[in-house]
């Protein structure tokens, strides 16, 4: 799936979804929407935050590695290609959208 927002994470009716590194296997993030709909709760197994489902995301890219999809300036979501995976056990690779893909590349030219 490709995001651009933190709520593009949420499909299908799904309210929450965890956050698979596709290497191990293992747990990274657990997200929940809130009751309306305009809050995610994140849990990163050391912290918890909430944060505007709202929220656009940024896409740092790597020329050797998965980029990362970051949020509110510097934290990290997760990082190109992570699996989702809903409740139901149905899984999809993140990645970002083409809009946010353009911003990273004019970013690169301008040495961000």
């Amino acid at each position: 799936m490709k995001i651009t927002f933190m709520k593009s994470l949420f499909k299908n009716g799904h309210r929450s979804l965890e956050i698979l590194c596709p290497l191990k296997g293992e747990v990274v993030r657990r997200l929940s929407l809130d009751e309306s709909g305009k809050v995610v709760h994140i849990d990163a197994n050391t912290d918890e935050i909430d944060v505007p489902a709202d929220t656009r995301l940024k896409f740092k890219a790597w020329f050797f590695d998965r980029g990362s999809i970051i949020f509110n300036k510097k934290l990290k979501l997760c990082t190109e290609a992570d699996i989702a995976r809903y409740p139901d056990g149905t899984t999809e690779p993140i990645l970002p959208s083409d809009t946010l893909l353009e911003e990273a590349l004019v970013s690169q030219e301008k040495g961000e």
